[in-house]
């Protein structure tokens, strides 16, 4: 299974944490983004890589990043 890392931002853009998961594949990635957003609600996102690749990234309602 691809390995997947979820990093956690603050509103400033930055990010000092991630999470590595093995995942079936991307379909699982907004699933656990979300649950992520509520798990850590000092994060205004999650961005999802898989090795090098940006899957994408995941914003809590109403907040930015700069």
């Amino acid at each position: 299974m691809p390995v997947y890392t979820f990093h956690p931002c603050r509103p400033d853009g930055t990010s000092d944490t991630f999470l590595a998961l093995d995942l079936r594949g991307d379909h699982e990635v907004e699933v656990m983004a979300c649950d992520l957003l509520v798990q850590h609600p000092s994060c205004a996102c999650i961005e999802v890589f898989q090795e090098d690749r940006r899957v994408g990234e995941f914003h809590r309602a109403g907040a930015t990043v700069d």
